[in-house]
C-alpha cells in the first residue's frame, strides 16, 4: 500500500454517474457513492484539485443526436450539447454539496478556445480558496467547426498544470481489462499494444482514457484507473484498479 494522495484530480466517468440506457438520466446511487468517497477523502486530509466529469447519457447523447445524418458538428449544435452538460454538472455539484464539499462549476467553453488551448487560472483560484472546482467534457467552436474538449484529456491537463500529486479516473469497470476480462495491475506504453481496447464513445472510450493517462503519468506522480466503488481506496494509496506508468 502506498501513501495517500495529498492532492488529486478526479475524473468521474460519464458511464459511471449516468444511466447510458436512458437519455439524460443520472445514476443517483453511483453519483452519491462517488461524492461520499470524495468527502471522506477530504475528511482524511486530502485535497481535491478538481473534479472532472464525463458526458454519459447527457453530452454523449446530444452529440450522437446532432451527428445523425452527418459526420461533423457545427457551431449551431453547441447550445443543446452545452446545456445538457451544464444540467449534469449541476447534478454533480448537488451531490458534492450534500456530501459537505464546496463545489464551484466551470464550463470549459468559457476557459478553452479549443482542445489543448485552455486556461486554468480560475480553477487554481477556487482551489486555493478551499473550494472544489468542477468541470467536464464540453464542446467549443473552432472556426466553422464545433469540437469536443475531452473530459479525460482535460483531467490530465489540469492535473499537470495545477501540479496534483494524483490523477484518478473512476469508471464503471474495475480498471483496464485484458482480453480475458481481468484487471491489468500496471499499464504502460508497451503493455497497451496487446490489449483490445476498442470500446467506443465520442471521445474514444477506454483507449482514449489510457492514452490521456499515459501522457499525464510523465508529470503526475500517481495515475490510476479504478472502479467507482474503489475511488476512496485509490485516493488513499491502496493498490486497486490499474496503475498507469509512462
Amino acid at each position: 500500500m502506498g501513501a495517500p494522495c495529498k492532492s488529486a484530480v478526479v475524473k468521474l466517468g460519464g458511464g459511471l454517474i449516468t444511466d447510458r440506457s436512458r437519455p439524460e438520466t443520472v445514476d443517483e446511487n453511483m453519483l452519491r457513492l462517488a461524492a461520499r468517497q470524495l468527502a471522506e477523502y477530504v475528511s482524511s486530509g486530502g485535497r481535491i484539485v478538481a473534479v472532472v466529469h464525463g458526458g454519459g447519457s447527457f453530452g454523449h447523447y446530444r452529440v450522437a443526436e446532432a451527428l445523425r445524418g452527418r459526420d461533423s458538428l457545427v457551431p449551431s449544435d453547441a447550445p443543446a450539447i452545452q446545456y445538457s452538460m451544464q444540467l449534469l454538472s449541476l447534478r454533480v455539484a448537488d451531490a458534492l454539496l450534500d456530501s459537505g464539499l464546496k463545489p464551484s462549476i466551470h464550463a470549459p467553453h468559457t476557459f478553452c478556445l479549443r482542445p489543448g488551448k485552455c486556461w486554468y487560472d480560475v480553477l487554481a483560484r477556487d482551489y486555493a480558496l478551499g473550494l472544489t472546482p468542477v468541470t467536464y467534457g464540453d464542446v467549443v467552436p473552432d472556426g466553422l467547426k464545433l469540437v469536443v474538449v475531452s473530459g479525460d484529456v482535460l483531467a490530465a491537463n489540469i492535473a499537470e498544470a495545477l501540479k496534483a500529486e494524483c490523477l484518478v479516473y473512476a469508471t464503471r469497470v474495475p480498471g483496464v481489462l485484458d482480453n480475458d476480462g481481468r484487471v491489468v495491475k500496471v499499464v504502460n506504453t508497451a503493455a497497451i499494444a496487446g490489449l483490445a481496447m476498442e470500446g467506443y464513445n465520442v471521445t474514444g472510450g477506454m483507449k482514449a482514457k489510457v492514452e490521456a493517462a499515459l501522457r499525464a503519468s510523465i508529470a503526475v506522480p500517481r495515475v490510476v484507473i479504478v472502479g467507482g466503488e474503489n475511488l476512496y481506496r485509490a485516493l488513499m494509496g491502496e493498490e486497486v484498479g490499474t496503475l498507469v506508468k509512462p
